[in-house]
């Protein structure tokens, strides 16, 4: 009896095993397909997690049974991170026509060094795969690493004599993906002109991954700022190097997981160099389907001509939501220059790059610009992105001349000196209301630094859409506005800009204004003060009433000139200027500049004449190493307009002494009715 039982039961087993087998990849059972296949993952970053759905379908007529389901790891990889949310539970039914069983996988990613990498497997009736050969749909992740981006990535000065000290400062960040480790204080190697101050910390120091929101409350947390300190020994080229040890795999060495970053340092280098205005391009939040915009600008911060010969994306996001936007550089539209860009000592270009996100997730790419600079022959820009469920709101920004008419306008003329209010009330938000308002100065004259400030009528700056400046100088203000709604999204696309054109209402005017490399903040109220002087020749002596117009003298009591100092700045930058209404005919006056006050070095000055509106004369940067020098500028002649040179740096000042009569003055063969020369 008991071998009869035993021989029924593997007759049950046989046949229970031949149904089961018949039943995976039978015939006629269903044919799956199983969507998106790959899986894969965007960046995701520590602390957060992503979803992608998945859909499990059925392309025949017939019900298609998935027997088995399951999330394993790929060969050298691991699945630590990923889980199947609303799995079904197998076995399950597809119907046939189209039918679909809907799920999706989350990733959730850790601090671990293992690469996540998976497949979901099915087993099922589809006679196209076996139990042995089953379904396999990859799971893809983007790793999470470590990244140090050290801004600027190479540390630049300009030329200076021996005995000048200039300070720059580097930021050291995380633009990675987990944790960065900096193993120990970073450490200069190199010639003794250079000098590294590194802030007291503990180390091993560990920077979160960079927010750039965040960083602007408490920059601390996330970035080591180091201050590099140029004092030239000589006149020769200097270099040197920062050294930081870390556990940025992307860097040399490799030892422990120890590599080390190399930060250039280099001054005195008679050649082209390459500046942009970050080295890293955050975007923030973007809405899905919307659109963010960033402006990058380039400037040749050497002595030698700058040649950029490409402007390339080597990164992308997974779905390309970055691009270039070249404009008429790359006419042809295939991502890249179309010749190669030439920029002078100090000139500027700009490009912009977009972010379209496409689905939600944090997203980065490179851009690289190809240049001639020694030292950055291919610089790095990083992006860094997020798409988010949201509706972005617009901004929207007009102007007007105080105390003029309020109708707002994008763009119109006014004249130096003027205040201007923007206005940015009319922006708008769809889904939310606007709650800050971003403005900023995309362009201005030369050696201008307008400060943007609340309205007169809004001392406690309750109403932060309106803001206002003065118009230091001639030359064109453009300001631009994003804003931000109470979801945190940016505006969308380019920004809402204003254009001020400062036209001098004057016949003439004489503008003044200087930098001091070695002042840290030239903003603040702590700067040296160099003075603008002009002067009536003839009965006129350089520092005596009342023919030299300068800041004990500001208003020059000659007649019908009726000369005017109309700013003196004492505190660093400028601008200060001199206007006449109405010169007289047949008389020369003189243009000085004198180093007043020095508190940080050499003053580089720039001095500019504007004739019936028109720049006619521009002298930039000349060099004044210590406080009393004078500099005998140039002489302007009226009614002719014509402005002559002289270029000359007096040790101290002439005080009561007449301008002399320069040759170009002599042969001019111009009229004189103070009779400085004889007329040929």
């Amino acid at each position: 009896m008991r071998n009869l039982f035993f021989f029924l039961s593997l007759l049950f087993l046989a046949a229970t095993l031949s149904c089961s087998d018949e039943q995976v990849g039978s015939a006629q059972a269903g044919r799956i397909e199983v969507l998106p296949n790959p899986i894969g993952f965007a960046q995701v970053n520590i602390g957060e997690s992503d979803e992608v759905a998945v859909v499990v379908a059925n392309q025949a007529n017939e019900s298609l049974t998935v027997f088995e389901m399951r999330l394993e790891a790929r060969e050298g990889g691991t699945i630590e991170g990923l889980e199947l949310v609303n799995p079904p539970s197998t076995p399950f039914e597809v119907d046939g026509n189209g039918g679909a069983v809907n799920l999706a996988i989350k990733y959730t990613p850790t601090e671990s060094s293992t690469p996540v990498q998976g497949r979901l497997v099915f087993v099922s009736s589809d006679d196209r795969y076996t139990r042995e050969a089953p379904l396999e749909v990859d799971v893809n992740t983007l790793g999470n690493e470590p990244r140090l981006q050290a801004s600027p990535g190479v540390v630049r000065f300009t030329r200076q004599a021996p005995g000048a000290r200039e300070t720059q400062s580097v930021a050291l960040r995380n633009i990675g993906s987990a944790p960065l480790t900096i193993w120990s204080e970073p450490a200069y190697g190199g010639g003794q002109d250079f000098k590294l101050s590194v802030p007291e910390k503990t180390y091993p120091l560990v920077l979160p991954i960079f927010d750039a929101d965040a960083a602007i409350e408490n920059p601390d947390e996330y970035e080591l700022k180091l201050d590099v300190e140029y004092a030239p020994i000589g006149n020769g080229q200097d270099s040197g190097e920062i050294l930081v040890v870390s556990n940025d795999d992307s860097a040399e060495g490799g030892a422990n997981g120890r590599f080390t970053t190399v930060i250039d340092v280099a001054a005195n280098a008679d050649a082209a160099c390459i500046l942009v205005s970050e080295t890293t391009k955050n975007f923030g939040q973007v809405p899905i389907g919307g659109a963010g915009a960033e402006l990058v600008v380039m400037t040749n911060c050497g002595t030698q001509n700058l040649e950029v010969s490409s402007i390339r994306l080597t990164e992308n996001s997974a779905d390309d939501e970055f691009e270039l936007e070249l404009g008429g550089l790359d006419a042809n539209e295939d991502g890249d220059l179309d010749r190669i860009i030439t920029l002078r000592p100090g000139e500027e270009q700009s490009f912009l790059v977009r972010y379209t996100p496409e689905q939600q997730g944090s997203d980065t790419g490179t851009i690289v610009i190809g240049s001639n600079d020694p030292l950055q022959g291919e610089l790095e820009i990083g992006l860094i992105a997020r798409g988010s469920d949201g509706i972005c709101p617009t901004a929207r920004a007009g102007a007007f001349v105080k105390g003029g008419s309020q109708v707002l306008r994008q763009s119109f003329t006014a004249a130096p000196l003027q205040y201007i209010v923007l206005d940015a009330t009319e922006s708008t938000d769809e889904d939310g209301r606007v709650v800050e308002y971003e403005w900023e100065f995309v362009r201005t004259p030369p050696g201008v630094n307008p400060e943007l400030t609340p309205t007169e009528a809004d001392i406690n700056d309750e109403d932060q859409s309106r803001r206002e400046f003065r118009l230091l100088t001639a030359g064109t203000y453009e300001v631009e506005l994003r804003v931000k709604d109470n979801d945190g999204f940016l505006s969308c696309g380019d920004p809402a800009k204003v254009t001020i054109v400062a036209v001098p209402s004057e016949k003439v005017l004489v503008e003044l204004t200087w930098t001091n490399p070695e002042d840290p903040d030239e903003t603040d109220n702590v700067g040296s003060d160099v003075d603008i002087h002009v002067l009536k020749m003839g009965p006129g002596k350089w520092f005596e009433a009342p023919y030299d117009v300068y800041f004990r003298n500001p208003d020059g009591l000659w007649g019908q000139e009726n000369p005017s100092l109309d700013i003196d700045d004492r505190d660093g930058l400028g601008p200060e200027n001199v206007q006449m209404d109405d010169p007289a005919n047949c008389e020369w006056y003189a243009i000085g500049v004198h180093y007043y006050r020095q508190f940080f070095g050499t003053a580089y000055v720039t001095v500019r004449v504007y004739i019936n509106t028109n720049l006619v004369f521009e002298k930039v940067n000349k060099p004044m190493t210590r406080g009393g020098q004078f500099w005998d500028v140039a002489r302007i002649h009226w009614d002719s307009g014509q402005v002559y040179e002289v270029d000359n740096v007096l040790e101290a000042a002439p005080n009561g002494s007449a301008p002399p009569v320069s040759a170009g003055m002599e042969n001019s063969g111009l009229c004189t009715t103070q009779n400085l020369y004889p007329i040929q």
